[in-house]
């Protein structure tokens, strides 16, 4: 199918109605309920980014390991049969997941700040959403590498484990937890590169199973 500005709007809309199910609801409820269990006018930038590296960006496990296995009877869409590049679709459905968690992300910490807390906005919504996509895309690569969403749940979640309990002593550049100082960390760009080459390898992957 030739694609146009006019197709890929039309294909960005219809998957945003596709991916608008059950995670994405839970995902705006978990968020929505923060906002009644926390006291904004006491929250420095530290417990901000423990916030949005303990607990917001966890929210990547419930978003991103299923979309590389919706063909295969995820919401029932049948990936395969249609006419467009696959690895196309595959990655048009990642970041559209991608804009709508930052768009949770960012509804939250403004609503924090303008509650009263005290944090630099951009710089936390760039390090907690980063944390997010890679853990999320970090289980959709493995949901593609098994054949199995459970697999990219547990695995992806053995990493926040791992990095919870030993404080990044395993994972190095890839320490999920960099702002809980509440400041800008550098090493956050590797976990944006880790997101880039899971995206990468779950696209090629998805080419040649179609190809098989």
């Amino acid at each position: 199918m030739r694609m146009n500005p006019k197709t890929v709007g039309m294909l960005a809309w219809y998957n945003t109605k596709l991916l608008a199910s059950y995670p994405w609801l839970l995902a705006i409820v978990l968020i929505g309920s923060l906002l009644f269990f926390l006291e904004p006018a006491l929250m420095d930038a530290k417990a901000v980014g423990s916030l949005g590296e303990y607990l917001v960006a966890i929210l990547g496990l419930l978003l991103f390991p299923h979309l590389s296995l919706l063909e295969e009877g995820g919401i029932g869409e049948g990936l395969f049969a249609k006419r467009i590049q696959h690895p196309f679709i595959l990655v048009l459905r990642w970041l559209i997941t991608a804009l709508f968690s930052f768009l949770l992300i960012m509804f939250l910490f403004l609503a924090l700040l303008s509650a009263g807390a005290t944090f630099a906005l951009f710089p936390m919504i760039t390090g907690s959403g980063l944390t997010l996509l890679a853990l999320g895309t970090f289980g959709m690569l493995i949901s593609q590498l098994t054949r199995q969403v459970a697999a990219g749940y547990i695995l992806a979640f053995a990493w926040y484990l791992v990095d919870l309990m030993t404080k990044g002593k395993f994972t190095g550049n890839f320490y999920l937890f960099g702002m809980l100082s509440g400041e800008w960390q550098q090493q956050k760009l590797w976990l944006a590169l880790l997101t880039v080459v899971c995206v990468t390898l779950c696209a090629v992957m998805t080419r040649y199973k179609r190809l098989g």
